[in-house]
Order: C-alpha cells, then structure tokens, then sequence
C-alpha cells in the first residue's frame, strides 16, 4: 500500500541504510542517511491528532510553502476525515515529542479537484494552518529549468525503516537521478493495473539499480533540488512499484509553474478558487 489514506498495491515513503544497489525486501530503501540539524526546516510531518505521541501519530510527510500553507499529497489526506483530525509538526527534524504540532484552519484541507486515485494522477492537496510558521520551501519556474533528466534530486521524511514498519525518528534523506519522462512512461506504461505514468503531473526519479529511495510513511513529503544554498521543490512522494526495486524509479507529482498556459502548480496550490474539496 501507499503511505497515508490511499490505497492500491504500489508503495511509497521510507528512508533506511544500506548498500546502493542492493535489492530491498518490500517495504524498506536503501542508502539513506541521516538529514543534518536544520537541513530541511521546511519538512513537517503530518499527524494523526487523536494520537499523542508524535511517532504514533504520523500519516505522511509535507512541505511549508508559504508561512501558513503546507504541501502533501491528496492520498495522504482523502480518507472523508475532516480538517481537525489532523495536525502538523513543525520546526523540528525528528518525532522524539520536539517541536510544535499546529491545527489546521478550519475548513483547511484541500484536495486537488482532478485528483485521480485510480490514475495517481494530481496527487496533490494543501494544508491550510491555524496559526503562521515557517520557513517555506522555494517552488522553481519552471521545473524543466530545474530537474531535467540526470539531475541529482533528494528526498527527505520519516518514514519506514525496516521491513516491519518502523518510522524512523530522526529525519532521513537519500539522493538518486531524475529520469526521463520516455524512460519512465515506458517503465509505467498502461498496463492495466490503472497507476500510469503522467509526464504533465509527474515526474520520475531513482537509480536504475535500484537502492536509495522512498518507501511507506514518507508520502507526500518533498522531492527537492538545491542550487546556490537554496532548496527549490520540484516533486511531491506520491507511487512507486516496490521500494527502491532495480528498474523501478518512485513517481513523483510534479510540482511547478509551467511556461505554458497550463499552470499545475498553481492550480493546485488554489484550490478553494479552483474547486478543490474542503473539509
């Protein structure tokens, strides 16, 4: 299953040791290390805010993007729950009872209007928060500029470590290739088992040996590129056959103003005016 409310069978979320290239058993990435004290300021967690213990109690991984507005993914919060049984972590990297878990607005929980659960297509939903934090995360324009093919990208959260499911409460990273929208459509290609590969919502990234990558619990956290000290998202954890599988990179949504006259981005960061479902 995906981390967070989704369902479906292709996994996603987890960040865990071990050597590049190995082949993980379902459930577990490899070749993550340990996120340094202030590397990510932008990553919150999101919480179950009926469970008091931070570890307990997480859903999905998300990103502040602007002083009170977070970024996941639509299967992280589409389960018909309403914006209070959900909470977000805030200004810490780890989930040892650090930090500050902030409600939602009411009525703050948007969901993109297009998400498909059936495609994975427009995985995305915005979180808005009762009270104003930071600091956000940078959104590149347009993303092409940013993560062409080949591109080193990171992913950050604290998802599954090993195999049985234990979240990890440090804060993770690993780092991998972004892959070519050809390379990944024929990789996900429509197979009949209805996640397709999207090249207008998504993007792909991983090593084509498999290793360092998301698994469970780190969905909806960022996919990020950094350049000049500057932390730029580009993807959002979304799907993925296995977990770090040779040959199969984890999916992304994409996230970025476009050049053209489609804006994703901005389409899925307005929700209310575009539609999106509140709750």
């Amino acid at each position: 299953p995906r981390g967070g409310g989704g369902g479906g069978t292709d996994a996603l979320a987890s960040i865990a040791p071990g050597p590049a290239g190995a082949t993980p058993p379902d459930g577990e990435v490899v070749s993550g290390v340990p996120a340094r004290a202030g590397e990510f300021p932008f990553v919150v967690g999101i919480l179950n805010a009926n469970i008091g213990d931070n570890r307990n109690a997480l859903v999905c991984g998300g990103t502040l993007i602007a002083p009170r507005r977070v970024l996941t993914a639509a299967h992280c919060v589409d389960g018909g729950l309403a914006a209070a049984n959900f909470e977000v972590l805030v200004n810490t990297s780890n989930l040892d009872g650090s930090g500050q878990r902030v409600a939602l607005a009411p009525g703050g929980l948007h969901i993109h209007p297009r998400w498909s659960p059936g495609s994975g297509r427009n995985d995305v939903a915005a979180l808005d928060l009762a009270v104003t934090t930071g600091p956000a995360v940078t959104i590149p324009r347009p993303a092409q500029a940013f993560a062409p093919p080949g591109t080193r990208v990171t992913v950050a959260g604290w998802g599954w470590t090993i195999p049985t499911g234990a979240t990890s409460f440090d804060l993770r990273k690993a780092s991998f290739p972004v892959v070519g929208n050809a390379e990944c459509r024929s990789i996900y290609g429509a197979d009949g088992s209805g996640l397709t590969f999207d090249p207008t919502t998504m993007l792909c990234a991983g090593e084509q040996a498999g290793g360092g990558a998301a698994c469970f619990g780190n969905s909806g956290g960022p996919l990020v590129v950094r350049r000049g000290g500057t932390a730029y998202q580009v993807g959002i954890v979304s799907w993925s056959r296995g977990c770090g599988l040779p040959g199969f990179p984890g999916v992304y949504a994409r996230v970025s103003h476009s050049s053209s006259g489609n804006d994703y981005f901005a389409e899925a960061t307005r929700l209310p005016a575009q539609g999106g479902s509140a709750r």
